[in-house]
């Protein structure tokens, strides 16, 4: 694991969140894991870099009026 971060951001009623989380090293990224620890309809999207590149950056978006809960692993 290279990189190990936890994105939590509370709930905003009748509003989805959006966050990003940007990631830059020395080493080429083999894997990247986005894990939805609320276990709902919350999205990971890869919007540049990822596998195969030395940065990533990620687009994380909860459920409407739910709380963004991820836990994010990033592997070389």
């Amino acid at each position: 694991m290279v990189h190990h971060t936890i994105a939590h951001y509370s709930a905003i009623p009748f509003i989805k969140r959006v966050k990003h989380v940007f990631y830059s090293g020395h080493s080429i990224i083999n894997s990247i894991m986005a894990y939805d620890n609320k276990h709902t309809n919350a999205t990971a999207t890869v919007t540049a870099g990822g596998i195969g590149y030395t940065y990533v950056n990620l687009r994380l978006k909860s459920e409407r009026g739910k709380e963004l809960d991820f836990d994010i692993g990033i592997y070389s």
